[in-house]
């Protein structure tokens, strides 16, 4: 693929990041803002220190897949709760097609891998226990669930690798003052996404053509996305209003007004440069 970043695009993407909110919050980052909230919370709303109970080491075993080079590593989620204070006593880390491995598999009904087993000794970290919801789950012996949080991950039900992205960059040749479209690319690499295809197309050949017939897309550059795009949440959040998903699942950006940048009205044919981000704000 040609050069990704000139200056052009790092422009660009400066100016998405800091009108597209989520833009750089992947779902750890989320769940990880969520656990320092709680742990952090004001000491008024908890028991006195000297009252505290010391909270106990935890055991973790993490049942992981060496032969997915695609999935999230799952020890990333082990120090994040180390950062803040979660005590382990035993980190340990299983195969998948171990006995033990699949005995833990069995055991708590784990559908996707990598997956972590806390011991119910999470339950004295109640700051923890208290966010726990938004991103893992309990199981009846008390012991903490930690699965598919957070994508690429091996579906155990599918035999197959979820969370990965395919990228078509449909690009306008024809308009050399248009916004570099690869700059999408840095975007969702801030979401966390896993991309696995990337392919630029543009508007004038007959892939191209038959995209913007296909899609009814009105303006160029922009960029088509196929695969799990939609197992990210905060990436959902922000398409909604930057885009669309079609029927047969095909996610289009299609707001380009909001990069503030040059593109190209197919509808017209003329270039378009909307007002700076900053100046659109102020009308709103």
């Amino acid at each position: 693929m040609a050069q990704l970043f000139g200056k052009k695009t790092l422009v660009a993407t400066a100016i998405v990041l800091g009108v597209v909110l989520i833009v750089n919050i992947a779902l750890l980052v989320a769940a990880n803002v969520r656990l320092n909230a709680v742990a952090s919370a004001p000491a008024a709303a908890a028991a006195p220190a000297a009252q505290a109970a010391p909270a106990a080491p935890v055991s973790l075993t993490i049942i992981d897949k060496p032969d997915c080079p695609e999935c999230q590593n799952a020890t990333v989620f082990r120090d994040e709760l180390a950062q803040i204070g979660v005590n382990f006593s035993r980190v340990q880390t299983v195969s998948y097609g171990s006995s033990q491995a699949s005995s833990l598999i069995s055991q708590y009904g784990i559908t996707k891998l990598p997956a972590l087993v806390f011991s119910k000794d999470l339950s004295s970290y109640p700051n923890i226990v208290s966010a726990w919801s938004n991103i893992g789950t309990v199981a009846s012996d008390g012991s903490y669930l930690l699965q598919g949080a957070l994508p690429p991950y091996y579906d155990l039900q599918t035999n197959a690798v979820r969370g990965l992205v395919n990228v078509t960059y449909l690009n306008a040749s024809s308009c050399p003052s248009c916004y570099d479209v690869t700059l999408h690319r840095q975007i969702l690499q801030r979401f966390g996404m896993a991309l696995s295809d990337e392919r630029v197309v543009d508007i004038s050949s007959p892939e191209g053509k038959a995209l913007v017939a296909k899609y009814n897309i009105t303006g160029a550059p922009t960029i088509l996305l196929t695969g799990d795009a939609g197992l990210y949440p905060s990436f959902s959040q922000a398409w909604q209003s930057v885009g669309t998903m079609e029927a047969d699942g095909t996610y289009i950006f299609r707001n380009l007004d909001v990069l503030g940048s040059t593109y190209l009205n197919l509808s017209s044919g003329k270039t378009v440069t909307p007002p700076p981000p900053a100046a659109q704000n102020a009308t709103h």
